[in-house]
């Protein structure tokens, strides 16, 4: 049912490609169409339709390095090594609802970067990367092949993540207005996301109370 809801999606996404350039689907839904899981912020809430930034590509980051901005929230080496694949969109046409077909700007070839490496799905809160201090990342099992007479085509779906979520958070069941079902969640990592470390000044003022505390209670 899902699947079918969101074809026109597909189709109204899909541009004009250069000659013989490669194609990524990719969706929050599963294969089969009938479940998946919605992107929510770091407070739950669901992306709404026409905002974040769905991207494609590659990156050459450890997923350790790539893990550890779950805690430092720290995206610019992400950002930074991340090579792009086509052109970003937007959240199309549900809540929450991850879809698109990426197409290459130019054909794949040996040496350029794409080739061979894995292919990683982001998503950014904001219009734009450089608009954004929430960001998830999956990395798929699927490679960048090359063009030939017949266009690279692959797909990345990110309905069971698990080690492969190496930005962002798997999150519990939230309803979608739109399809009329609930389903689980991808919650981005960023603002909010992270431990909360007291300010120097706060610290010393916390462990002063606390040596007070002892002190007084030792003289009684």
């Amino acid at each position: 049912m899902i699947k079918k809801l969101i074809t026109a999606s597909f189709v109204a996404l899909m541009g004009v490609a250069a000659a013989h350039a490669g194609s990524i689907s990719v969706s929050s839904l599963n294969a089969a169409g009938d479940g998946g899981r919605l992107v929510v912020d770091s407070s739950g809430t669901l992306l709404p339709v026409g905002s974040g930034t769905w991207i494609v590509g590659t990156t050459a980051l450890s997923d350790d390095a790539i893990k550890a901005a779950n805690v430092s929230n720290d995206f610019a080496p992400i950002l930074a090594d991340f090579k792009v694949f086509g052109t970003s969109t937007a959240i199309p046409e549900f809540a929450g609802l991850a879809t698109a077909d990426v197409q290459g700007n130019a054909p794949l070839a040996a040496g350029d970067g794409f080739v061979g490496n894995n292919i990683y799905v982001a998503i950014a809160k904001g219009a734009g990367t450089s608009a954004s201090d929430e960001f998830l990342l999956y990395k798929s099992s699927e490679v960048f092949g090359e063009d030939g007479a017949i266009p690279f085509s692959s797909s990345a779906n990110l309905d069971s993540p698990g080690d492969a979520l190496l930005l962002g958070s798997l999150g519990g069941d939230v309803a979608s207005p739109e399809l009329g079902i609930s389903l689980p969640s991808l919650v981005l990592a960023g603002a909010g996301g992270g431990p909360v470390v007291p300010e120097p000044s706060a610290a010393l003022l916390l462990l002063s109370g606390l040596g007070s505390m002892v002190f007084i209670r030792r003289r009684r």
